[in-house]
């Protein structure tokens, strides 16, 4: 069956570990995943691209040589968008990322306006620029974009603070969407960070007339569809952060994720 190894900087892989694994069972096949939380390197967002760069290039050569997976997912818009990363092989590996899903929302939006939250890095970059204009220029028109800083619920996710106090997120949600969304008439909104989906429902609940679009679905199924089959044995799940796993640990079991945690520091090893 496909190993797939899943990384981000903490919590949010776990929004595609989920749809990694729902997806292989829906099409009645298997997957082995191996989620690596990169806590000790929260937030991605704040790092200098040069340094980013690193982090993420030695991630996936530690996780090749320790794991040998089929396929390794960045699962960070944040990476993939300020190192202008695409998918592709290396050395016959799948390297697979997530990116805000315009095309989709495109499909999806009656008024042409469409709101890209993630973290701060991410959506002041030049990498979500450039992807901008590539969009358009293929579909020779397009909406337009609102880029939204959704940091703070970013790090609401990954402090499991969501966990603990829905009406604070609730209230960050409204915060940082109300000069948007009602001033701008947007009707959907991608989640472009991975701890994104987390909030999904209490921000659907505060706009229900607003489409929030996870593009998680759709990179599981791109990433199992470039894999080998799985139809022999078991669905198997194992995890490590590289930080405090302790914390991370606490978090996936309020989850309903009961599986053990181990220490991984894969960037020492380089």
């Amino acid at each position: 069956m496909p190993r797939i190894a899943v990384f981000d900087s903490g919590l949010g892989s776990l929004s595609i570990v989920r749809e990694l694994r729902r997806a292989a069972r829906s099409g009645g096949g298997t997957a082995e995943i191996i989620y690596y939380a990169d806590t000790a390197s929260f937030p991605y967002g704040s790092k200098p691209r040069a340094e980013l760069g690193r982090i993420v290039s030695r991630t996936i050569s530690g996780l090749r040589d320790r794991f040998a997976p089929d396929a390794v997912v960045i699962a960070s818009n944040t990476p993939c968008l300020v190192l202008d990363i695409r998918d592709g092989r290396d050395n016959g590996m799948l390297v697979a990322g997530v990116r805000p899903p315009l095309a989709e929302a495109a499909r999806l939006s009656d008024t042409g306006r469409i709101g890209i939250l993630g973290t701060a890095s991410g959506i002041r970059g030049a990498g979500l620029s450039r992807m901008i204009r590539r969009y358009r220029a293929a579909a020779r028109r397009g909406p337009r974009f609102f880029r939204i800083d959704g940091s703070e619920l970013v790090k609401m996710v990954e402090t499991g603070l969501f966990l603990r106090d829905a009406a604070a997120c609730r209230a960050a949600a409204r915060r940082i969407l109300d000069p948007v969304i009602s001033g701008y008439g947007i009707d959907v909104v991608t989640l472009s960070s991975t701890h994104l989906p987390f909030l999904a429902d209490i921000m659907g609940s505060e706009y229900p007339g607003v489409q929030f679009v996870n593009p998680a679905h759709n990179v599981a199924k791109a990433v199992l569809g470039a894999c080998p089959d799985g139809t022999r044995g078991k669905n198997s799940l194992r995890i490590y952060a590289s930080g405090d796993y302790a914390a991370l640990q606490d978090n996936l079991q309020r989850l309903r994720v009961r599986r053990k945690v181990r220490p991984l520091l894969l960037l020492q090893q380089q």
